[in-house]
């Protein structure tokens, strides 16, 4: 998806001729198994701000009568124990502070919200009912289109073999016989991004790191309508998904891989840790998995911008599972800085592909937020 709105706002901004090559067939990556997740709740102002610049986006997408999806408010909970209450009062606000309409929910409230969860332990939560769920399908599709009606080349099934310097400082891409000389190249190959661009002798800090959800038969002790809710003592989450329960564990450590393991001993783990907050799952079948890769990077924020080893070379990636709701802002400063050199839209400077290793790195969100 993010490949696809840089593309889109290059051609805005009035860039003549802009290629999308796409490896297999357009969507059928990570952001087709995505979620499709919109929330203000982070512990960063940063995060919040993201996904507030993202929101006029989708807003224009749900606003179009040819968008055949829709936003499912069903809003986003996180609840704390004694050992993160602190931790989420103050992330709670700083999204106040920006506006989000995000509520403190104290152990009583919690038990009277979610009274199917185990509350007995919690010291504290928080509620946003202005997040939600997008269809990332509808929403990559919608997209799609708004790019070939812009002119934009989409070519499926062309994976990228070389990048060489080309004259004038352009960029030779290689695809199988096929080769282009392009002005720019924007590398958005999600968590393939660093095989990319090592094709031209530079690196960048984004790594494969597998992830597993569960997806249960119907269970009706889960309301249709309850919100995703995260145990941040735990990492455990769950959200009703038509009924169904879809259940995650976010990974204590930190796993680079493009393996993903989903033996009976990991599906045991995470169906154990979840139905200690959520009781009813004990009792739940599971109907299938879906699996898939995060592109994390080392503080965990996106990358988006020029790499300084590689002239014509930029990228954006790293999303950490946010790519759908943080993408479009980025995407459009991107844009920005390749055709003006100068972002408007929303500053880099934080996403910046050299920011690791120096005394300016950014620090990584100390909550599972």
């Amino acid at each position: 998806m993010a490949g696809l709105l840089v593309a889109r706002d290059l051609r805005r901004l009035g860039v003549g001729r802009v290629v999308v090559l796409e490896r297999d067939v357009a969507g059928h990556g990570m952001t087709g198994r995505s979620s499709g997740g919109i929330r203000r709740q982070f512990a960063t102002p940063l995060e919040v701000q993201l996904t507030l610049a993202a929101w006029p986006f989708f807003e224009q997408v749900l606003a179009d009568p040819a968008f055949s999806g829709r936003f499912e408010r069903l809003g986003y909970a996180f609840l704390a124990g004694p050992a993160e209450v602190e931790r989420l009062r103050a992330a709670w606000q700083v999204q106040r502070a920006l506006g989000v309409a995000s509520e403190w929910l104290e152990p009583a409230q919690l038990h009277e919200r979610f009274p199917y969860c185990a509350t007995d332990d919690l010291a504290g939560g928080t509620y946003c009912p202005d997040d939600g769920f997008i269809d990332p399908w509808e929403t990559h599709a919608w997209l799609l289109h708004a790019c070939r009606t812009l002119g934009v080349e989409v070519r499926e099934g062309s994976e990228v073999s070389h990048l060489d310097p080309g004259p004038g400082g352009h960029v030779v891409v290689g695809s199988g016989p096929a080769s282009w000389s392009a002005e720019a190249v924007v590398v958005c190959a999600g968590a393939w991004a660093r095989g990319v661009v090592r094709l031209a002798g530079a690196d960048v800090e984004i790594d494969p790191s597998p992830r597993v959800k569960l997806v249960t038969d119907p269970l009706p002790a889960l309301p249709a309508d309850m919100p995703l809710i995260t145990d941040l003592g735990s990492g455990a989450y769950v959200r009703s998904d038509h009924g169904r329960a879809m259940v995650g564990v976010s990974p204590r450590q930190r796993r680079v891989s493009f393996a993903v393991e989903a033996g009976q001993d990991l599906l045991a783990s995470m169906a154990e840790t979840a139905a200690r907050r959520f009781p009813s799952l004990a009792e739940a079948s599971l109907a299938h998995l879906v699996t898939g890769l995060y592109e994390i990077t080392p503080d965990g924020l996106p990358i988006a911008g020029r790499l300084e080893a590689a002239p014509g070379l930029y990228v954006l990636g790293g999303f950490n599972g946010h790519g759908i709701m943080h993408s479009p802002p980025l995407a459009r400063a991107l844009a920005e800085l390749i055709v003006t050199g100068r972002p408007t839209h929303f500053d880099l400077g934080p996403f910046d592909p050299g920011r690791f290793g120096g005394a300016g790195q950014a620090q990584r969100s100390t909550t599972l937020l």
